[in-house]
């Protein structure tokens, strides 16, 4: 029997989930399309196919990504063109729907590839969907003041406490989304799917779990009240997979996409649940927090968005990857889809640092930008040595500037640069051709650990030192006798730092140490490492990552107690 494979993807997803100023509206976008997923497709098929459709013939409905199942071509098309119309009157975006593909038992594979390579065509060339951004602007008329976009149809308060202004239909279903989690929380909604997760890793049942309402934070500013040096600092981590493009083209039938789908969902909730459990009894223990102070924001097939208390957001990260990992390790290697360790699931991660009331779409351009070099990390040493690791960047937005950890670009070094982000998330030791690329991101916390009783204006000085002192060739014309005079100048301005913060090198050697392992272990670059197999790398160090992360590089095994300096 010939079956027809309808596949379609929502477009530019971030775009329409974040056309809100309210973090209270993302969510109930993400809600929205998480509903739409859930509950759309299924009547579509069941209007089409004239019955309740199976399991097998809604292979995937998450995260705008739509594998659909029908026994009719002219069925499939009426039933694509009925998925774009509905997702446009839900949601006010577009749908990007490929010509059906007939399939047979054994040709499911190619025919999900046939489709792929035509979404992707369909995709590029932007004639092929109408635009929900297109709408006309005329005389007389208002533009949503949440999104700023579409049109306005309303004049109201969007919630409580907010005085009346303009408000698009969008906006108000987004509104009316989040409202509807708070009345009906039992309902399957974006955020219920979050706590029904925590509630698997709350062993000692610490949370409230009879309530939904007030365990989230409504905005950024209930998660800025947990950064310990009240500075109102939040955390925001964007994390996607390594290479799941691969697995899911692999699938030889729709029950194992399905299923693949299933399991790659599941895995992206429990590594946001897992961490954050592991977070929230520190905060609790110290009194920095009460409810939930994690918020996500996206979560749909291998990408997620969420909002993180500062402390702690570093090994939040890592943690995040490792469970991730554990999750998808089982799935992948029981249904065959790997052919060795070096194919298994893996992330990319990136954390940016900022003040609660930075814009969270620039944070997440931000954090995308950084998955972008933490994926090619990944990718020279799995393709070079068959390393394969999770990742970790991250930036630090001060002000309106952003301070990201690798300055090679920024600063036109070519020489030295005072980073060694990104980071390996490795479960146990790294592998020793890891080690030729980065450093472990656990190896960075346990020296935060260890480095704890180090006075703030010994690490003031050290960050000048590290930060705007290096020699660099870009300084003195490629002269290599005056890059030797400044390499021998730096060397001694920092044994001089050395000596008043040590002054007896072989009684306590904890400095000196740590400069070292975050530095060449070896010896064999004066101080510095290189990674990578060019001779011409420039070399780098990790101690001024640990200096910029030094008030969120805690480590989730120790208490915010531990980390309280001296005589504060």
């Amino acid at each position: 029997m010939t079956n027809w494979l309808l596949a379609a993807e929502a477009d530019k997803i971030q775009d329409l989930v974040f056309r809100s100023s309210k973090l209270v509206q993302v969510v109930g976008g993400s809600s929205l399309l998480t509903r739409f997923c859930r509950e759309v497709p299924h009547l579509i098929l069941e209007h089409h196919l004239q019955r309740v459709p199976t399991e097998d013939e809604i292979i995937i409905a998450d995260g705008g990504s739509f594998r659909l199942v029908l026994d009719d071509e002219e069925k499939s098309v009426r039933a694509g063109l009925d998925l774009a119309e509905s997702y446009y009157r839900a949601t006010g975006g577009s749908l990007t729907v490929a010509d059906p593909r007939p399939f047979d038992d054994a040709g499911f594979e190619t025919a999900n590839r046939a489709a792929e390579a035509d979404l992707r065509t369909k995709k590029q060339d932007r004639r092929a969907a109408a635009s929900a951004e297109a709408a006309a602007h005329m005389p007389y008329v208002a533009l949503c003041a949440s999104c700023g976009v579409l049109l306005a149809t309303n004049h109201a308060a969007r919630h409580s406490g907010e005085v009346a202004n303009y408000i698009c239909d969008v906006c108000q279903v987004k509104a009316a989304e989040r409202d509807l989690l708070q009345s009906q929380p039992r309902q399957e909604r974006f955020l219920t799917l979050f706590f029904d997760t925590l509630k698997r890793f709350d062993s000692q049942d610490d949370l409230p779990w009879e309530r939904v309402p007030g365990l989230f934070p409504e905005d950024a500013n209930a998660v800025g009240s947990c950064d310990v040096r009240g500075t109102g600092h939040v955390a925001y981590l964007v994390a996607d997979g390594n290479s799941m493009g691969v697995l899911f083209s692999r699938c030889r039938s729709p029950r194992a996409m399905r299923e693949l789908s299933t399991a790659l969902t599941a895995a992206m909730w429990q590594a946001l649940a897992k961490a954050s459990m592991r977070t929230c009894k520190q905060l609790w223990a110290s009194g920095k927090a009460n409810g939930v102070p994690v918020l996500p924001l996206i979560v749909g097939g291998d990408d997620l968005f969420a909002l993180l208390p500062v402390p702690y957001s570093l090994d939040f990260a890592r943690q995040a990857c490792l469970a991730f990992e554990e999750a998808m390790r089982p799935h992948v290697q029981n249904h065959g889809l790997v052919k060795d360790s070096r194919e298994l699931p893996a992330l990319a991660a990136a954390v940016v640092i900022c003040k609660a009331n930075y814009p969270y779409a620039l944070a997440h351009r931000l954090g995308e930008s950084l998955l972008g070099r933490a994926k090619r990390l990944s990718r020279a040493a799995n393709l070079r040595h068959g390393v394969n690791l999770s990742c970790v960047d991250l930036a630090l937005v001060r002000g309106s500037d952003v301070q990201e950890l690798d300055q090679l670009g920024a600063l036109g070094r070519t020489h030295v640069v005072p980073s060694a982000a990104p980071y390996w998330a490795s479960p146990g030791d790294l592998p020793s051709k890891a080690i030729e690329y980065a450093l472990d991101l656990q190896e960075l916390l346990d020296v935060r650990r260890d480095l704890n009783a180090l006075p703030g204006k010994r690490r003031a000085e050290l960050r000048r030192l590290f930060w705007d002192r290096l020699p660099d060739e870009g300084a003195v014309g490629g002269r290599e006798t005056a890059l030797a005079d400044l390499r021998d100048r730096w060397e001694l301005e920092l044994e001089a730092l050395l000596q008043r913060i040590e002054p007896d090198p072989a009684g306590r050697p904890t400095l000196r140490g740590k400069l070292d392992l975050l530095g060449d272990p070896g010896g064999t670059h004066a101080r510095w490492r290189r990674f990578g197999a060019r001779p011409d790398q420039p070399v780098c160090h990790g101690l001024p990552d640990l200096l910029e992360a030094w008030d969120f590089g805690q480590d989730l095994n120790h208490g915010l107690g531990d980390y309280e300096e001296e005589g504060r």
